[in-house]
């Protein structure tokens, strides 16, 4: 299956945290890693920032328990 590049905004909007933030994560190895696509764009494969988002919604479930 081919992997599907997300733009800087796309991602900020899914996530929802500032380009900054999304950068120190990235930074701290604690966000997927933005990919090089050619010498003037990056991109963020969709399936690891959706994978990222899911984690984060599985750690209030595995407080309660």
């Amino acid at each position: 299956m081919a992997q599907v590049f997300m733009k800087r905004a796309e991602v900020v909007a899914m996530v929802g945290l500032g380009y900054s933030t999304i950068w120190r994560l990235e930074r701290a190895g604690k966000f997927p890693a933005r990919r090089k696509l050619t010498d003037y764009r990056v991109g963020w494969v969709r399936s690891e920032v959706e994978g990222w988002i899911q984690e984060r919604e599985a750690v209030p479930q595995l407080l309660a328990a």
